[in-house]
């Protein structure tokens, strides 16, 4: 029969209590028997007291009214009546005591006493009065002196029965009374040595029951709990590979239901581990991927700002308005500064570097929409601020995909926290890690909110940027080429970022649509080369911006390099678990 723990102790207690119970009842028994066998041994001697005080008053007397028949002294006849009466009242008062079957004996000694007072007071004590009385005036003579002796002997014979009979009741009843008394001694050492016997046995028996009782309640309680101790010894070295004894399992009990629970725990912990050793895995792989994207990217900013720096004439109004375009692509490269220098710690390295990587494709295809659409005419110019619009539409779609993922981030990096809490202090440094990666979601957030601002400013820009290149369209067509091997090389970052974020969640689809959007900016920096290269000023500040562009590139490539140790470190301490 399956039982709970609390179950089991209250029946080994139940067991020591029947025990008490059946002890104290044999002991409150026996008492019972050895308490009436001394009564009736009490009852006994009282009666056999009562015998000896009858014995002795019946002897007083025989011997006072003898007195009276040797001296006449009325002295000794009060003294034998006394006597008398007392032996009757010893003699009542043994009636009372005595057994039921020995009640008529002593009735019949009561009667036999009376009868033998009243022939000794009524029938000798007047003969021997009146032998007393003649004898002391002299006028007996010796035939009447003998007649006197005669009738004395006469009634003394009579009486010699009744001493006989009383003299017999009373040593029958002494015997008797004795009897019982060494019958009852003899009924109480056995019953003593049976009360020691039951003793001795049920205190045996006890001490026995309520020895197995500790040891099977000791091993129900401590065998189980070393077998958990050991376990989570074995966890603490990081041996997941084992499974809870199944015979624990199967327990019915709280040590069943503490044995399933932890189970549950050790297998989420395994699945954990081995979760987060794969993500190490394929962080470190990506980040390989994104350094090398990321010097390619670097390499192309470079040829970007050495053709751009070639452009030597632009009007007036085409170097506001490109300064203008260069403000607003300075500050997204701030922007996308702040969000690279987020990333310092942990596994969220590759989010951080991923999100850097798109806010520089932005930013530098913001830069080429705005050199584009200076040296476009005016329809053209019309057309492509409509697709720049178009472009920002989407890019601020992919910034809110990016912000919602950072969301889904930050709730991810909370629950990782709480099972890390449940995990107690073997999940006390993922726990760290979990809360950084909350911190850098959460910056991620702010940043992407930030670049939606600035895409809002950089519409107006775009707007004196298309009317500017309306007035000089014909002086951009040399920029063309070196444009297009800048769009070439960008493209090239775009491929490597989208094999990039494809290992990294869902990032992978926001950095997709930024490589489709700046496709449309390379067409559109095609008509802005030719104004590149009448307007130095002008290509001064879009030169500068590719400096920017090229040192936030270098920051991702510094970053991913961090981030591929921080990997390879994940990976050395996910490898101390045995799963």
């Amino acid at each position: 029969m399956k039982m709970r723990v609390g179950a089991k102790i209250a029946l080994g207690f139940a067991i020591v209590v029947l025990i008490q119970l059946a002890m104290g009842g044999t002991s409150y028994y026996s008492a019972g028997q050895v308490q009436d066998q001394v009564g009736a041994m009490q009852r006994a001697n009282q009666r056999v007291e009562l015998v000896s005080s009858v014995d002795q008053a019946f002897t007083a007397a025989v011997l006072e009214s003898r007195g009276y028949m040797l001296y006449g002294t009325e002295k000794y006849a009060k003294a034998a009546e006394q006597q008398y009466s007392l032996a009757i009242k010893q003699a009542t008062a043994l009636l009372q005591v005595a057994r039921p079957e020995k009640k008529a004996e002593i009735e019949k000694l009561i009667e036999n006493i009376k009868k033998y007072q009243d022939g000794v007071q009524n029938r000798l004590f007047p003969v021997v009065q009146q032998f007393h009385r003649e004898k002391n005036s002299g006028a007996v003579n010796a035939v009447q002196s003998k007649t006197l002796e005669d009738r004395q002997l006469e009634i003394g014979q009579t009486l010699a029965p009744l001493t006989e009979a009383i003299s017999k009741t009373m040593n029958a009843q002494v015997a008797d009374n004795r009897k019982v008394t060494a019958d009852r001694l003899v009924e109480s050492a056995g019953t003593a040595g049976t009360v020691q016997t039951t003793t001795l046995a049920f205190s045996v028996a006890g001490l026995i029951l309520v020895i197995m009782t500790s040891i099977w309640q000791t091993r129900m309680v401590t065998k189980p709990l070393l077998t958990v101790v050991a376990r989570v010894d074995e966890l603490a070295q990081g041996h997941f590979d084992k499974d809870i004894d199944q015979s624990y399992l199967k327990r019915s009990d709280e040590f069943g239901d503490m044995g399933r629970a932890f189970d549950r725990m050790i297998r989420s912990l395994r699945q954990l581990i081995g979760n987060v050793s794969q993500s190490a895995e394929q962080l470190a792989a990506s980040s390989e991927e994104l350094t090398a994207s990321a010097e390619q990217s670097a390499q192309a900013s470079n040829q970007v700002a050495v053709s751009v720096t070639e452009m030597a004439h632009g009007s007036e109004k085409q170097v506001a308005a490109v300064n203008d375009t260069s403000a607003v692509v300075q500050e997204i490269s701030a922007t996308m500064e702040e969000l690279a220098a987020t990333a310092q710690d942990m596994t969220t390295l590759a989010n951080d570097a991923a999100r850097a990587t798109g806010d520089g494709h932005q930013a530098v295809d913001q830069a080429v929409d705005q050199m584009k659409n200076i040296g476009t005419g005016a329809q053209k110019a019309q057309g492509a601020a409509g697709d720049l619009e178009s472009g920002s539409r989407q890019i601020e779609v992919i910034v809110g995909l990016i912000s919602s993922i950072a969301g889904q981030t930050n709730l991810l990096a909370l629950n990782a926290a709480i099972e890390a809490a449940r995990a107690g202090e073997q999940g006390r440094g993922f726990a760290v890690v979990a809360e950084e990666v909350r911190k850098l979601a959460e910056q991620s957030e702010q940043a992407a909110h930030q670049i939606k601002e600035l895409i809002g400013k950089n519409d107006a820009n775009i707007k004196n940027v298309v009317e500017v290149i309306g007035v000089t369209i014909r002086e951009i067509d040399q920029g063309i080429h070196l444009v297009s091997q800048a769009g070439t090389g960008f493209a090239e970052i775009r491929d490597k970022v989208e094999s990039v974020t494809r290992q990294v969640e869902e990032i992978s689809k926001a950095i997709g649509e930024i490589a489709s959007g700046s496709q449309q900016i390379v067409h559109s920096m095609k008509d802005v080369e030719t104004v590149s290269r009448a307007t130095a000023s002008e290509a001064q500040t879009v030169s500068a911006a590719t400096e920017e562009q090229s040192a936030s590139t270098e920051e991702i490539a510094s970053a991913s390099q961090a981030l591929a140790k921080l990997a390879t470190d994940l990976q050395t301490s996910m490898g101390k678990f045995r799963v």
